[in-house]
């Protein structure tokens, strides 16, 4: 990742601690935030923030940070696979936008903001335009929203027609089956019906009287 100051941080760490928020971010006045989100996944948690384009930190300055909050906080930082413990907005390697962590944030803003907080300097996360997640909402003009972020919903919306299709496949397949179980069923209780009704007319052939009839027996 580049050493140069960046704007915009994502950071990855363990559930089990608290959450990072602005005022930690503050403390000692180590940054100036602008923007703090955070959401709690089953193992990890992911933070989201925005600070003050004046003081952009490097990468130096947020590990130690980091380092900070751990000793003061026992917040630990964590990765899952395939991804950096902290990213920036920077244009190498991973970008914050393809982390699952951020797809979890946007998909729980857009569904009742389930173990999500969030905090502004200024304005609201449904109408301040300016702010990170904004654009991501799916209650706005969908030519608002950023290109990769449509590409993202096409791609997470055709993986799941081809998962659907499979199942209807599946149960297609299942129906079938219990026709054709269902068809060799009827095929033989008809069998069974014809067998009877020959007994029957053997025993009435044998025995006119109906004497050694089988009799039903009464209700």
């Amino acid at each position: 990742m580049s050493r140069n100051p960046r704007q915009v941080w994502f950071i990855t760490y363990g559930a089990s601690g608290p959450s990072i928020t602005h005022e930690m971010l503050e403390e000692d006045g180590f940054f100036s935030p602008e923007e703090c989100y955070t959401i709690e996944g089953r193992d990890f948690k992911y933070t989201l923030i925005k600070l003050c384009r004046e003081k952009r930190p490097r990468m130096a300055a947020m590990e130690k940070f980091l380092k900070r909050v751990h000793g003061k906080y026992g917040i630990i930082k964590n990765e899952i696979f395939g991804y950096d413990s902290v990213t920036s907005n920077g244009k190498e390697g991973n970008q914050i936008e393809e982390h699952p962590g951020f797809m979890l944030m946007v998909e729980s803003m857009n569904n009742g903001f389930e173990n999500f907080l969030w905090w502004m300097y200024s304005g609201d996360i449904k109408s301040y335009k300016s702010g990170l997640l904004w654009k991501y909402r799916t209650d706005i003009d969908p030519e608002d929203m950023p290109r990769k972020f449509l590409e993202q919903k096409l791609r997470a919306s055709i993986n799941k027609i081809e998962l659907l299709t499979k199942e209807v496949a599946v149960l297609n397949a299942s129906v079938q089956t219990l026709q054709q179980e269902n068809s060799r069923l009827e095929d033989e209780n008809k069998q069974l019906d014809h067998r009877v009704k020959r007994q029957y007319e053997l025993i009435y052939r044998l025995d006119p009287d109906n004497s050694r009839a089988p009799k039903k027996m009464a209700v």
